[in-house]
């Protein structure tokens, strides 16, 4: 029977005997954040990465409490510098913008005098004007170039 050695290390922790998740693993980190990239607002559930907060080649530990989900898009962003992941405490994270800023925090000043509530501010807009299709997927430009070639050459 497996037993929980301490708060900080779980059963399916592998430490630094393995650079790469576990399937175990990584089923557990799609259960944590429920299938969705771990960015703040990101609702990304294709090409998630398990990630270290704490780099692997840093020292980090292939362990549940140092790692978490990412899409593409944002791992890519995060090892471009342009936010940072800080821990919270049993596996929760906080993201934080380069310049500073909590990413899950309104980016307006809430009492400011020219703040309105959002519902407010677009209530002309209906709301499904602008659903957007995209899961977050690098662009293939070769398909897009010969789906544009394709429609230019149709027109004319």
């Amino acid at each position: 029977m497996a037993l929980m050695l301490a708060d900080t290390q779980h059963v399916l922790d592998v430490g630094r005997s393995h650079r790469l998740v576990t399937d175990r693993q990584y089923r557990a980190l799609m259960l944590r954040h429920h299938g969705h990239c771990a960015h703040p607002g990101c609702p990304n559930t294709k090409n998630l990465h398990a990630h270290h907060r704490i780099h692997w080649i840093h020292g980090g530990r292939t362990d549940l409490d140092n790692l978490l989900l990412l899409c593409e898009r944002h791992h890519l962003a995060h090892h471009d510098g342009q936010f940072h992941i800080h821990t919270a405490g049993a596996g929760r994270f906080r993201f934080v913008s380069s310049d500073g800023h909590d990413l899950r925090a309104p980016l307006r000043n809430p009492a400011s005098p020219d703040s309105r509530p959002l519902e407010e501010e677009h209530a002309a807009v209906a709301a499904d004007a602008a659903t957007p299709r995209w899961d977050g997927q690098r662009l293939d430009r070769p398909y897009a170039i010969s789906a544009l070639a394709q429609r230019r050459q149709a027109a004319g």
